[in-house]
């Protein structure tokens, strides 16, 4: 599945959780999951698909989703998608580093609307301004053109 793709149809909320993991419930990253889940009816309510990335080896973000769940698919990201967005990376000792939190809001036109370079709780702070903007409901849009490739 590519973004143009999901946009032919619909707006996107692209969320960078961190990396998850099924061995320890409690880490940032699985909280920003659950956070996810609980407005993963919201998105779709609004035609907007969520795009959940994380840099885990693809066996282990099926793992999660067994002995987790989720109402969404976890995509895998080598760090090169993150970095496309940049997103800040942490955890240089890993061998698959680790990325820190963010969420795009992309429009079906392919603009970035709404941006977060930030930790987030549940629910994500602005994620009503986000999903307004996704939809062309907000006049207070970020301009910003998505990266190159996506």
């Amino acid at each position: 599945m590519s973004l143009a793709e999901v946009l032919s149809r619909s707006g996107a909320l692209i969320a960078f959780p961190g990396r998850v993991s099924w061995k320890h419930f409690k880490t940032p990253a699985n909280q920003r999951i659950h956070a996810l889940a609980h407005i993963s009816t919201r998105a779709r309510a609004a035609h907007i698909q969520l795009l959940v990335i994380v840099p885990n080896r693809q066996e282990d973000a099926r793992r999660f989703v067994e002995e987790v769940g989720t109402p969404f698919h976890l995509l895998c990201d080598d760090g090169t998608v993150a970095t496309r967005y940049g997103v800040p990376g942490h955890g240089i000792m890993t061998l698959r580093p680790d990325t820190g939190p963010a969420l795009f809001g992309v429009n079906r036109a392919g603009t970035i609307r709404y941006r977060l370079l930030d930790d987030w709780g549940d629910p994500p702070p602005g994620l009503a301004e986000a999903l307004a903007a996704i939809t062309g409901d907000s006049a207070a849009a970020v301009q910003t053109n998505p990266p190159a490739g996506s």
